[in-house]
């Protein structure tokens, strides 16, 4: 009987892995789990950190005090008053005034207060309509106040400018973007303060502002950026200045001439959700976000 319980002990350390064999395991499993875990990382995280993880680039410097926005995520295709609606919509980005100061529609308080108008159909017929159809109506508005000279004037058409935002969400309006304003360090405490006029005026909703492409890209606006984004509820990354040519998509339909563009500015877009605005003539753009699911886009009217 002993002797069968020696045969048996030694078949059991004959069975036992030799330690080369346990390291070369161990180094396998490493190197696969390593491989396992780069493939999630390159799909779960968009190019630019996962670029920062894997090869230690440095992200670009965080602006202080600008925090991502909290306003409703869109997908908001053009229109002007008095233009049908065809089906239901999440959103709209409704053409309110042309660049120029001209009113795409008639009013009351536009009548009030003289505003020249280019189209003469009625705000409360196209929100009556509207607001039966979509969900979120984004007043697009061109201020003129701060074009004026005397600081008297400017105060004057503030005033008369946010009587006619006023106006457009009393009718039904779920937010305001101001557009086309000339921003930098010595226009800012006038933005500002029309910003202000125009938030006590339409009381709790959203005003955002579009930051022209270049002024977000100049690297030493930022903290003009993070000063504005302290006044407003939304700071929107305005591309209609963009020249770029439309070419054929790849399988994905995306553009890459376009890809190319809209990655250099993932950086507002994805960490202050910034929403990108497009004209209505640049699909190389919209077609390209559309194609990369981005989580937000407007289109905004032809200027």
């Amino acid at each position: 009987m002993a002797g069968k319980r020696t045969r048996r002990h030694h078949r059991a350390q004959r069975a036992r892995l030799s330690p080369i064999a346990i390291v070369a395991i161990v180094l396998a499993c490493t190197i696969l789990v390593t491989v396992i875990i780069g493939n999630l990382l390159n799909k779960w995280l968009d190019d630019e950190t996962y670029k920062r993880l894997t090869e230690g680039t440095e992200p670009p410097p965080q602006i202080n005090g600008m925090q991502p926005s909290s306003v409703r995520r869109v997908y908001a295709t053009s229109m002007t008053p008095g233009d049908s609606i065809d089906a239901l919509q999440q959103s709209i980005s409704l053409s309110l005034n042309t660049p120029q100061g001209e009113l795409l529609y008639s009013s009351p308080v536009a009548e009030y207060y003289n505003v020249p108008m280019k189209k003469a159909s009625p705000l409360r017929d196209t929100m009556s309509e509207l607001t039966f159809f979509v969900e979120y109506v984004i007043g697009v508005f061109y201020p003129q106040a701060l074009t004026k000279e005397a600081e008297d004037l400017r105060y004057a058409a503030t005033t008369d400018e946010a009587a006619l935002l006023r106006e457009f969400v009393k009718a039904g309006g779920s937010e305001v973007l101001l557009c086309g304003l000339t921003i930098s360090q010595s226009t800012l405490s006038d933005v500002i303060a029309y910003l202000k006029a125009v938030k006590a005026a339409v009381e709790n909703v959203p005003v955002g502002i579009a930051i022209p492409y270049a002024v977000a890209m100049d690297s030493s606006n930022w903290e003009l950026l993070a000063m504005l984004s302290e006044e407003c509820d939304l700071c929107a990354l305005d591309f209609t200045d963009v020249e770029s040519e439309y070419s054929e998509p790849n399988e994905m339909g995306v553009i890459p001439e376009a890809k190319t563009i809209l990655d250099g500015c993932r950086y507002f877009i994805t960490q202050y959700s910034m929403r990108p605005l497009f004209g209505k003539s640049q699909r190389e753009l919209s077609d390209t976000a559309i194609a990369l699911d981005y989580p937000s886009w407007q289109i905004l009217g032809e200027k």
